[in-house]
């Protein structure tokens, strides 16, 4: 999933933590400071329209077999729905089969619908709210996807 491109000249790059640097866009600034544990102990992709990027997905492995997923999106993220979740299911599957998962997790703020959306359109289940869960208090959610033993490892 090296680099995938269609008629709308929308691409999936795998990203490095410079790459990911240097194609921030406005509202992600804030995670330049994660950009090398993103990228370095899981991996990224960067979701392009021509050379513009206009979001991030990610994996980060936990321990053995679970994994965090994550994404930073813009507003042109809801213009590419379908690319979005196709983008995100092949990684998906990619980090299923490199790091042998049987667990996927996700969380947000419970304000996040977004996120949320996101999380159950790829099949995740809201496990929990956890109560006053950041540094401010902030209550978030966590989503989780379990995979069958039998899908593990193929």
């Amino acid at each position: 999933m090296s680099q995938k491109t269609n008629t709308y000249n929308l691409s999936c790059r795998l990203l490095d933590s410079q790459s990911m640097l240097d194609n921030m866009f406005d509202g992600c600034e804030s995670i330049a400071r994660s950009c090398d544990v993103f990228c370095n102990r899981g991996f990224t992709y960067g979701l392009f329209d021509g050379e513009k990027c206009w979001g991030f997905i990610g994996v980060v492995p936990l321990w053995q077999g679970v994994a965090d997923v994550w994404g930073i999106l813009d507003a042109k993220s809801f213009k590419y729905p379908l690319y979005l979740r196709r983008q995100s299911m092949n990684m998906i599957d990619e980090a299923t089969k490199k790091y042998q998962l049987h667990r996927l997790q996700s969380s947000s703020s419970i304000f996040d619908y977004h996120h949320a959306s996101w999380m159950e359109w790829l099949g995740f289940e809201m496990e929990c709210i956890s109560k006053q869960y950041t540094s401010d208090k902030q209550d978030f959610a966590r989503y989780a996807l379990t995979i069958k033993d039998d899908l593990c490892h193929s």
